[in-house]
């Protein structure tokens, strides 16, 4: 097991551990009574219907824990989603950056953000789109490492698979897809290969299967629409009773609160992390691009690149720093700043710039009230995502200039930062979910 694996493997693990310390012991408010009975009779859902949270959480719910509810043991399944999100985004920016202690530095900031440790310890679908999300970043920066059609049909089964729990996960899917096609364009752009990728996004796109099976006159109690038709097949899946393109079916316009909810969003952050990750974030940002040097990183962790690529060392492979091998933990920054780093940046940063404006001009929910705030607030675990991939940079970025020839120094500072990071939430006595404060938690 190299050390990329396993320093994400322990990350998990720990992440976990204070998860299930902190699992609500029962039923939350919000769409929680909803999807707990939706999972436990296999029923259908609020649109577009979740299928894949249904069937997964249905599995949990019969695991054989004694001394357990059933109400906890669909709870236990956000928090392993939440704990395997972390580590999936530990090793891929541990990749990106060619150092895994940046990458455990990346996966602990996301997992002890307040907000995403809320949503990691109840019944909701959140924990497992971050997990998705992270899977997307994962596929996408391993394709970049080496651009086959291979990496590329595990890319387009982790969009499909993504699209199957929340719709919000197009917002990334859809910049990754098209950067990949035009980056392995050589490649993939042929009659074979896109068969393949179309065949692997609709596998991804399979448990939506579920809503035919379960719908018409047999479907659980309490299952919404009537899922067994086309047209209600299609009404369900794409909220056409919500409106597709909008968050609710309000008739009220809020366009007016777009400059609210970008204010409210931007503080969200803020407040998501410690002060100090701001600015390293926004220093793993600029060398995600490239803006802090010239320098070209060697042969990579990843491989050069496969068909459709650029020539040269990937970014996303890391080159050893001076001192610092793959395993070292050392991995130089200059890796960040390679001449196929900006590329893959570009789709990170698309990524965010669409979810960031788009989503919250079509969530038309009024920022002005506190409760439907609240509700907005849950989606923004999903650009927060990238907010601590760019942070593990700025870390991998810091370390390398710093102390370029001691790894040691890269895995004392991530230790320190994930530390501070899992405090953070207790220093400010948020709340971890089911109104239990996480600061009395341990």
């Amino acid at each position: 097991m190299d050390l990329d694996l396993l320093l994400s493997t322990a990350l998990s693990a720990v992440t976990l551990a204070a998860y299930v310390h902190t699992l609500c012991p029962g039923t939350p408010g919000g769409d929680a009574g909803e999807l707990l009975q939706v999972a436990l009779e296999l029923g259908i859902a609020h649109p577009p219907g979740y299928p894949l949270w249904t069937m997964m959480a249905h599995g949990f719910s019969r695991l054989p824990l004694r001394n357990t509810t059933a109400a906890w043991r669909v709870n236990l399944s956000s928090a392993v989603y939440g704990a395997l999100a972390a580590g999936t985004l530990s090793l891929g920016v541990g990749s990106w950056s060619g150092s895994p202690w940046a990458g455990v530095a990346a996966g602990g900031a996301f997992a002890f953000s307040p907000l995403v440790w809320e949503y990691s310890v109840q019944c909701e679908v959140f924990a497992l789109n971050n997990l998705l999300c992270a899977a997307m970043l994962l596929a996408l920066l391993r394709f970049d490492a080496r651009r086959t059609v291979g990496r590329a049909g595990a890319g387009a089964f982790a969009v499909g698979l993504a699209l199957s729990n929340q719709h919000t996960a197009v917002f990334f899917g859809a910049p990754f897809a098209l950067w990949a096609l035009l980056a392995g364009r050589t490649a993939l752009l042929r009659p074979a290969p896109l068969l393949l990728l179309a065949a692997a996004g609709l596998a991804g796109l399979s448990p939506y299967l579920y809503l035919v099976a379960r719908g018409g006159e047999s479907a659980a109690w309490g299952s919404w629409g009537e899922t067994s038709t086309v047209r209600g097949f299609l009404t369900h899946v794409l909220r056409l009773e919500y409106g597709t393109f909008r968050l609710a079916n309000t008739p009220a316009a809020t366009d007016a609160e777009f400059g609210l909810r970008l204010r409210r969003f931007s503080e969200s952050l803020s407040e998501e992390l410690p002060p100090y990750a701001a600015p390293i974030a926004l220093l793993g940002l600029f060398s995600s691009f490239g803006w802090l040097g010239t320098g070209r990183g060697g042969g990579g962790r990843g491989g050069g690149g496969g068909g459709g690529g650029g020539g040269g060392g990937g970014a996303t492979a890391g080159a050893a720093a001076a001192g610092g091998g793959a395993g070292g933990g050392g991995g130089n920054a200059a890796s960040l700043q390679d001449s196929r780093g900006a590329p893959v940046a570009v789709a990170v940063g698309a990524a965010f710039a669409l979810y960031s404006l788009l989503f919250l001009w079509l969530a038309n929910l009024p920022a002005s009230s506190a409760f439907y705030l609240q509700v907005q607030r849950r989606f923004w675990t999903q650009p927060l995502l990238l907010v601590a991939a760019w942070f593990g940079l700025g870390v991998a970025t810091l370390t390398s200039r710093l102390a370029p020839r001691r790894p040691a120094a890269a895995a004392a500072l991530s230790l320190l930062l994930v530390a501070a990071h899992a405090s953070h939430p207790f220093a400010g006595g948020r709340v971890a979910g089911c109104g239990v404060a996480v600061n009395g938690a341990f």
